[in-house]
């Protein structure tokens, strides 16, 4: 018993050091304009205040016209989820017809963030370019949407 209260204490003083700490480095994260999302253009060689406010109106512009699209996919997505986690009976003609659907409007969507990495692009100088490019045609958050290298989503804002 006299161990007891002793070793509850060290408990909640390294449970309350790993919460801080945990917590340090998230601000730290957040404080660093570079790290956050869709901030890419800080990793970028001297960017002109110019090109800047283009890159920005750029993706604003992507992220506006994606809009849409995005609302349809996601109500595609649940309604295949509604076909086919309800009841006895499944209709998978219905499902495949809405997975049909769900893979026309992620071709678009890709489309949208291939011709929006373009559109940046073509504002940059050749060392720019260099850096850009690094960061593969799926692999950047220029555009609306974040891939990995197999053209896959996975983080949709």
């Amino acid at each position: 018993m006299k161990y007891y209260i002793p070793s509850l204490i060290l408990l909640f003083t390294f449970m309350f050091a790993e919460t801080a700490a945990a917590q340090q480095g998230r601000r730290a994260m957040a404080e660093r304009p570079h790290f956050q999302r869709g901030n890419m253009e800080y990793m970028l060689p001297d960017l002109t205040d110019e090109q800047r406010e283009q890159i920005r109106d750029i993706r604003l512009k992507a992220q506006e016209e994606s809009l849409d699209l995005r609302n349809q996919l996601n109500e595609k997505r649940a309604r295949l989820r509604t076909l086919t986690t309800g009841g006895d009976e499944i209709d998978t003609e219905a499902a495949n017809q809405v997975i049909e659907e769900v893979g026309a409007l992620r071709t678009e969507l890709m489309k949208q963030h291939l011709q929006t990495r373009m559109n940046i692009r073509e504002l940059l100088t050749d060392e720019q370019k260099v850096v850009f490019d690094s960061h593969g045609a799926f692999g950047g958050n220029f555009g609306d949407m974040k891939f990995n290298r197999r053209g896959m989503r996975f983080h949709h804002r």
